[in-house]
């Protein structure tokens, strides 16, 4: 992940969320397309250098050169060393990869061009550094982008990428006289997928699989949807009264999508799942709490104090002096009520500045994160003031901006994987039409945001705040629903008013559900803009996504 750092400046010295996010891609846009460019020209120039001193200098022909050394050399480094006489008979016993038959095809949309095409193979436990060289002198593969060279979000596919992946492919697979061919390593990778594929093709999907066509060749993309709850959510989508919503669904382990539904208002086409243009509100609370567990040692029970409203942020409710009539509460209980005060107090006068960049830092803000779709950056900056930390801390603010796939992503760090942040994946394979496949999606888990022994406590918090907290009216009747009784459910919500001309409300919830006899859970990261007036919130569609996704006992899809 890369880091970036915004601009400095308390709450109302930063530009219109929207303008902000429009100029850092239109600023970040031409110096990564010249970076990429000059990178392939100078690999053209080297690879070609490389055979001409090669031809010049050995006394012997492109075929001689072949079998003798490029062939050995590529076998070896994929992890099986053989001579160049005995590398025909071992490609020829090796095992055949195949094509992905798909579950379901878009109505008008063909099947790959395949008449016969074999069965994938599990993937290589090594990565090859390249496969087998095809005709006269091997074509280098694409090589992975570096961060700062990874393409800009707006970036459109080209006749230049179509012919490196095309040439990147026939280097990568080898085939045998009869036909058959072996899979040692991806061809493109995440990036590489964002340039290639239109990333309006996977708003609201209404199919786990599909057929894409680029520069004249047909692509066959098996994502990692659920059919059954991605038709169910789109079905159950409400957007009478709301101007945006991103729902995001995800297994915390692998990262794999299972549900992404967006609606946008303004741009249908427009995937408000991965756009960063909702202010987190009390989400932020989630990283605040991790940060007084792990800096200060508070726990669950611990008692803190607070004076005034619970849901206001006035500067006279920080003050240490004024403290006679407090009010005293559980870590646990203001976390499930999200009282403002005592997380403002956690922020000003015990974390203070750094603390809450590093622990922000640590659950992505301002990361990049590799996705197959562009994915913006959830933008967080703190000033050198107090009372601008305790507006952070406790989400009383509109600059600190999250995305509904980031949201997914900070929840799985506190039910799995050891408190560590996982990348997300919506694509499980791609092959092209000849049935090679060029992607395949791998679990991978990122930095470390909270502890093991955090992340206990953490959801001691999030299940409280169901149980009793701003959740409670939403999943009321826990214990007498067959489905929702079965599960240990946990969450926070968050909401806060837009300026006052935009008249939108923006509505969170962010959490988790786990099988309490099973092993089975899912993340939830859910957002809605209401506007005018209040329609079906994201408590309720998260109740919607969780009774149907566990109302089936089964395996794990």
């Amino acid at each position: 992940m890369k880091t970036f750092r915004y601009g400095r400046g308390s709450f109302g010295s930063r530009p219109d969320w929207r303008t902000y996010q429009s100029g850092l891609r239109r600023t970040k846009e031409p110096r990564r397309n010249s970076n990429r460019i000059c990178r392939r020209i100078a690999e053209a120039a080297a690879f070609a250098a490389l055979i001409y001193g090669c031809y010049a200098v050995l006394p012997i022909n492109v075929g001689t050169l072949k079998d003798r050394w490029i062939t050995p050399l590529f076998t070896t480094a994929a992890g099986v060393s053989v001579s160049g006489d005995e590398a025909p008979q071992q490609r020829a016993a090796a095992p055949a990869p195949g094509g992905a038959e798909s579950e379901a095809q878009p109505p008008g949309e063909g099947a790959p061009a395949s008449k016969n095409p074999p069965s994938p193979p599990p993937p290589a436990e090594a990565p090859a550094s390249a496969g087998e060289a095809s005709g006269s002198s091997p074509e280098p593969p694409v090589l992975k982008p570096d961060a700062e060279d990874t393409p800009a979000p707006e970036s459109t596919p080209t006749a230049e990428t179509a012919v490196a992946l095309n040439d990147a492919a026939d280097s990568v697979f080898a085939s045998d006289p009869d036909g058959a061919m072996e899979f040692t390593t991806p061809v493109i990778d995440k990036a590489e997928i964002q340039l290639l594929f239109d990333r309006r093709r996977f708003v609201n999907l209404s199919k786990r699989a599909f057929d894409y066509d680029f520069d004249g060749r047909r692509y066959h993309i098996d994502t990692s949807i659920d059919n059954r709850l991605q038709q169910y959510m789109i079905a159950s989508l409400q957007p009478q009264h709301a101007h945006s919503i991103g729902i995001v669904i995800m297994e915390p382990e692998t990262g794999r999508i299972l549900s992404m539904v967006s609606h946008d208002r303004d741009d249908p086409n427009n995937n408000a799942c991965t756009e960063s243009l909702f202010p987190a509100a009390s989400i932020f609370k989630i990283v605040t709490a991790v940060a007084a567990v792990e800096e200060y040692g508070l726990q669950p029970d611990s008692t803190v104090t607070y004076i005034g409203a619970k849901h206001t942020l006035y500067r006279s409710q920080l003050n240490r002096k004024n403290q006679r009539n407090a009010n005293r509460i559980s870590l646990r209980d203001s976390f499930a009520q999200s009282v403002n005060p005592v997380f403002g107090k956690l922020g000003a006068q015990y974390l203070g500045k750094q603390a809450l960049i590093s622990h922000a830092e640590a659950f992505g803000f301002n990361q990049e994160i590799d996705f197959e779709l562009p994915m913006a950056p959830s933008s967080f900056s703190v000033s050198d003031e107090p009372y601008n930390w305790a507006e952070i801390a406790s989400g009383f603010n509109r600059s600190t901006m999250l995305s509904p796939l980031h949201g997914a992503i900070m929840a799985s760090a506190v039910v799995a994987n050891q408190g560590r942040l996982v990348e997300p994946s919506i694509v499980d394979q791609i092959t092209d039409s000849s049935g090679r496949i060029i992607y395949r999606g791998q679990p991978k888990t990122l930095n470390k945001a909270l502890s093991p022994e955090t992340s206990s406590a953490m959801q001691s918090l999030m299940e409280e705040t169901v149980l009793t907290g701003t959740c409670r009216k939403t999943f009321q009747g826990l214990s007498r629903s067959p489905v929702l009784s079965r599960l240990n459910i946990g969450g926070k919500s968050g909401s806060i008013n837009s300026k006052s001309h935009e008249r939108r409300r923006f509505d969170w919830f962010v959490g988790y559900a786990e099988e309490k006899a099973g092993n089975r859970k899912i993340v939830l990261s859910i957002v809605v803009a209401h506007q005018n007036y209040i329609g079906v919130k994201a408590n309720m569609y998260a109740r919607m996504a969780i009774e149907k996704y566990f109302e089936n006992v089964g395996p794990k899809i």
